[in-house]
Order: structure tokens, then sequence, then C-alpha cells
């Protein structure tokens, strides 16, 4: 009963220029109206919980540190063993290449460590994406022109 909306990111006022990729990387707008509830499903989808039903399903590696989701990866005679030739198929029939935007790389080396931050419970996710504001606007205004 949510309403929720998927946005390319990152992009500046005047930059159209955006990255799309296979992403689970999700964040709340300022403007949602359900803010609580959208917190508490990121805190699941995004914690060790959320983590271990999509790793369970193949649909990424383990990002976080929980050494039980690794394993399911070690072996190479289980499935996925056919990964790259389905991914390529896939992008051969279904996807086409888009530009990388500049700077895209410098703004999730800031944005990652503080979404694990307020996962983990160091920081709240106000005071987390607070201290790396001003680095992602300089990015970004420095990567606009």
């Amino acid at each position: 009963g949510v309403k929720f909306e998927a946005w390319t990111m990152p992009q500046g006022i005047n930059n159209k220029h955006t990255t799309v990729i296979k992403s689970n990387d999700v964040c709340i707008s300022q403007k949602s109206k359900q803010k609580e509830a959208s917190w508490r499903f990121l805190k699941f989808l995004r914690g060790v919980e959320g983590e271990k039903l999509y790793v369970a399903a193949k649909r990424f590696p383990p990002t976080l540190n929980v050494p039980e989701n690794w394993t399911i990866y070690l072996d190479a005679s289980l499935y996925p063993k056919t990964i790259k030739t389905v991914n390529e198929k896939i992008d051969q029939y279904y996807s086409h290449k888009l530009p990388l935007r500049t700077g895209y790389s410098a703004i999730e080396s800031k944005v990652l460590p503080a979404i694990q931050m307020a996962l983990l419970g160091t920081k709240t996710a106000e005071q987390a994406l607070t201290d790396i504001r001003p680095d992602i606007t300089q990015i970004i205004k420095q990567d606009s022109n």
C-alpha cells in the first residue's frame, strides 16, 4: 500500500548525464510521505535478512561481511555456473551500454560507506548522508560542466 518510484542517479540540476546499471543502491526521497515505512523496508532489504534472501536467490553476490553468504558463491560447479553466459545473452538482446557518468565512481565511493554506517547503526541515515553531502555536491558541480 506504499507508493514508490525509481529514479536514475546521480544527476545534477543542469546535468542530464546519468548512469544506469543493475544496482541495489536505494534511497528515500526528501519529499517522501512515507519516510518511516520506507526506512523500515530499506533497513530490512539491505540488512542481513534482506541480503540473505537476495544471495540465496542468486540475485547478486554478497555485499555485507556475512561469511555464510559467501559460501554460496565458492563452488563453481553449482548454479549460477553459467551466469556469465546468461548475462551476455541478456545483454545481447535486451540491453545497451550507456556512457558512464563522469564522477559516478567518486560518488559511489562516498555513498556506499555512508549507507553501510546507517544500516549497521553506527550513524543515523541523516547524519551519514549529511556528512558526505559537501563532497557529493562538489563532485557533481565539478563534473557537470
